[in-house]
């Protein structure tokens, strides 16, 4: 077994490429996958025959209706999918002229030989990064690190100051056998992971998609309202305010009634609201709703 530090001349990515023959097969655990890794090591991984990537915490998969896994667990999940377009300091890349080309090659290289699937539950899966190569001619390589996951910076080509890591490079079929029979014991568990190729396939294509101006616009706008439009609308306003017993509310058109609503759900959550209707719909006979 040989150490890497996983910088220069000992970088994973460079490792990897080079004990990567025609037909061999490729096995990764890995915590995130994104296509600037894979741009990293295109001419290597078009070599291998089948490549099978296992996310070691749970990633495009559906969760449970009943599930009680706290936000930050979502939001982790969220954040390892979207990683596929880039992670950490890949994200500087994102505009390169060059992205939507890599994105193409992925998706058809994961379509072609990629199968990927993702653990079930968090921590059923030892972290960091597992690589096993299986080789035609029976010279077989593994690698092992606490944060060799396939990003760029997993497999060296980017380094954060002030970190230090280190890789294990198991150098022959003696050797690697022991990651090969924890990964074989994984990858054909149903009870622990589930198949996501598609899920992965589908947001790599997310990457170099068209989309139409007005998409962009709903989706612009989504994501900025998310928040107030996931608020229950049957609670916020609290009872006995008989707002709705006023004359003057019995004057008001529906649009106006309901910009009422929602002022004086504002005023009883943030404590503040500014009604800015156009000219002419009627914001004093709002306001004046609103006060009573």
């Amino acid at each position: 077994m040989k150490s890497l530090s996983n910088v220069g001349a000992e970088r994973l990515g460079d490792a990897l490429g080079e004990s990567i023959d025609d037909g061999a097969k490729l096995s990764i655990i890995s915590s995130y996958f994104t296509v600037f890794a894979y741009g990293e090591l295109k001419e290597e991984l078009s070599k291998v025959d089948e490549v099978r990537f296992l996310f070691s915490e749970p990633t495009f998969i559906k969760r449970m209706a009943d599930s009680k896994e706290p936000r930050e667990f979502e939001v982790a999940c969220r954040a390892r999918e979207v990683g596929v377009g880039g992670s950490g300091l890949e994200l500087t890349l994102r505009n390169n002229l060059n992205q939507r080309a890599l994105a193409r090659e992925c998706a058809e290289w994961i379509r072609e030989k990629g199968v990927f699937k993702s653990a079930k539950t968090s921590g059923a899966i030892q972290p960091g990064g597992t690589y096993v190569v299986e080789n035609p001619s029976g010279d077989d390589h593994a690698f092992m690190g606490a944060a060799a996951n396939f990003t760029q910076e997993g497999l060296g080509y980017e380094r954060r100051p002030g970190t230090v890591t280190c890789v294990s490079h198991f150098e022959n079929a003696t050797e690697a056998v022991g990651l090969k029979m924890m990964f074989e014991s994984v990858w054909d568990n149903p009870a622990m992971v589930e198949e996501v190729t598609a899920q992965v396939a589908a947001q790599v294509e997310t990457l170099y998609r068209e989309n139409p101006p007005e998409f962009i616009y709903f989706l612009t706008l989504y994501h900025l309202f998310r928040d107030f439009m996931e608020d229950d609308e049957d609670n916020g306003i609290r009872p006995g305010l008989k707002f709705e017993e006023s004359v003057v509310w019995s004057k008001l058109y529906d649009f106006q009634k309901d910009a009422v609503v929602g002022a004086i759900r504002k005023l009883e959550k943030y404590k503040g609201c500014i009604i800015a209707d156009s000219v002419g719909l009627g914001k004093t006979y709002e306001a004046l709703a609103v006060k009573m």
